[in-house]
């Protein structure tokens, strides 16, 4: 967890306005975000289940819902786990479909340049976390030949 003036202060960084709708949804980053997140983007919106808040930080995109009766909705993507993204703005308003492997993410917003950062944002975090999972294998393929080539000689050294 990190501080409320912490995630105030991120919120004024980026020049955020939360006074009217979605107060309540920036009052849950404070119990969401862990230590040292730092906040990229964030607009205000409606998806399937009503109004929500869409946060892109340095490690995941989040949708936060907070209802009245204290209701909450929240749902975590990890960059990693972000398949397929879909943007689309008319005259007035952006739409993106944010795809993961088992459900998609349809959410509407009026603010089409915040949104649209949003998603350069997380288009560029999705194409790191890939190059680095590439790197990974790489590493973990070149580790496994190593192996394999030492077995190789042990086993024939074995065998003579």
């Amino acid at each position: 967890m990190i501080s409320a003036a912490s995630v105030q202060q991120q919120l004024k960084k980026l020049k955020f306005k939360h006074n009217g709708w979605g107060r309540g949804e920036v009052n849950e980053l404070e119990h969401i975000l862990v230590a040292d997140e730092e906040i990229y983007e964030c607009v205000n919106g409606v998806y399937e289940g009503g109004f929500a808040l869409l946060v892109a930080t340095d490690v995941r995109v989040l949708l936060i819902d907070k209802k009245p009766l204290n209701y909450l909705t929240v749902e975590d993507l990890r960059f990693d786990m972000i398949n397929e993204i879909d943007y689309s703005h008319r005259l007035i308003g952006a739409r993106i479909n944010i795809a993961t492997g088992s459900k998609t993410l349809r959410f509407f917003s009026y603010n089409q340049r915040r949104l649209r950062q949003l998603i350069t944002h997380v288009q560029q975090c999705m194409a790191e976390a890939k190059q680095q999972q590439s790197s990974h294998q790489e590493d973990q393929n070149q580790h496994l030949e190593q192996i394999n080539k030492q077995l190789q000689t042990y086993l024939m050294a074995q065998y003579q």
